[in-house]
């Protein structure tokens, strides 16, 4: 395989893939509409589940934290060596600002180099 066959081939499966992306774009808007139509529909008639002869549908409730003071958090966090509460992902772009800035290493991690592919369209010449 030549590397002219093999760029066609990324430049195909990109395509192919921005057109799903598309189409999951739309269809995810749609399906979030419905969806706050039918919780509607079933706040309206006083109940979580409706069906019909083929679909059960519930209407749920999920409790999710949102910071309004991060500093605040922050100190409870440490207060309560409750680390748990956060993600456990370093931030990449904060990182490389920080080394970037201040030359210091950071304990306990390392770093790996993840290598990618940008494709794109050449414009018309």
């Amino acid at each position: 395989m030549t590397i002219g066959n093999l760029i066609k081939q990324c430049r195909d499966a990109a395509e192919e893939h921005r057109k799903a992306v598309e189409v999951a774009k739309k269809t995810s808007a749609k399906l979030e509409f419905v969806k706050a139509l039918t919780i509607e529909a079933l706040e309206e008639e006083g109940t979580d589940t409706a069906r019909d002869a083929e679909t059960v549908v519930t209407r749920t409730e999920r409790k999710l934290p949102q910071v309004v003071d991060w500093e605040d958090y922050y100190k409870f966090i440490r207060r309560n060596n409750a680390f748990e509460l956060l993600h456990r992902r370093p931030s990449s772009q904060a990182y490389n600002i920080f080394m970037e800035t201040r030359k210091k290493q950071i304990p306990g991690v390392k770093i790996y180099t993840k290598v990618g592919l940008n494709i794109r369209k050449r414009g018309a010449a």
